[in-house]
């Protein structure tokens, strides 16, 4: 059977927002809710060749949440998710997002991985560390300043180790700028997602990302960054189905 698909908004792509997954298992959940069919968003996943570096896309569409996967085994497959906490309401991220660029995906992408050295185990047992007794109870607790010390920590971990691939600790300099900026105004746990070239940072309220943001925007930002505050997310992917009737005169 052919179907028509209108894509009203997206994800951008090649951001490190997760896009991909994000879109193709929409695409098949909403094919199979036209057909009455249960959802299977696992074996979909599957099936479209997503999660194969990080259960995260996955389990944010099934259940929001900030999830917590265990990285991959030498078994393959999905990396499972082993922790999932809800993102507290009142916190805002901030995203800093250049149109000029995008992150590494594809052939480069995996030419990237094959060109840098395995992940040392001392930095890898650190970011455990930080999730665990950082990030998790921050989480729990609402505690913004660790969590977002926890974050940096991390974000900085990583960032080092991929600098060769991307460029630098950041991907985009502009990003890098600017999420310095909004560290210096308030915001906390700056990074970089994936590949990026989207930037982050966290704020405690909506009002506090408006103060962090305006008080970046009151120095030189360079045309092509867009900054916007966002709330996390503690749902999965809603599918509603709307039938029209259509009455011939």
């Amino acid at each position: 059977a052919q179907h028509h698909l209108v894509v009203e908004q997206s994800i951008p792509s090649h951001a490190g927002l997760g896009s991909g997954t994000q879109i193709a298992l929409a695409v098949a959940s909403a094919l199979r809710t036209l057909h009455n069919l249960p959802l299977d968003i696992a074996g979909d996943a599957g099936l479209l060749e997503r999660g194969g570096r990080s259960g995260i896309g996955i389990a944010s569409f099934e259940d929001g949440g900030v999830i917590v996967d265990a990285g991959k085994n030498d078994r393959g497959g999905t990396p499972p998710v082993v922790a999932r906490l809800p993102f507290p309401e009142e916190w805002r991220v901030i995203l800093i997002l250049d149109h000029s660029g995008h992150g590494l995906h594809g052939a480069a992408e995996v030419a990237a991985f094959r060109s840098l050295p395995p992940f040392p185990t001392a930095g890898s047992g650190e970011i455990c560390r930080r999730v665990l007794m950082g990030i998790m109870p921050a989480l729990v607790e609402r505690d913004l300043p660790a969590f977002g010390a926890a974050v940096t920590a991390i974000q900085m971990l990583i960032g080092s180790h991929f600098a060769p691939a991307q460029g630098g600790v950041f991907t985009s300099k502009r990003v890098e700028m600017a999420a310095h900026r909004l560290n210096e105004a308030g915001a906390v746990g700056i990074g970089q997602s994936s590949w990026g070239p989207t930037g982050f940072a966290f704020a405690p309220s909506h009002d506090a990302a408006l103060k962090f943001v305006d008080a970046v925007r009151k120095t030189t930002i360079e045309d092509g960054l867009e900054i916007k505050i966002v709330k996390g997310r503690n749902s999965g992917a809603k599918i509603s189905s709307t039938r029209l009737n259509l009455v011939g005169s």
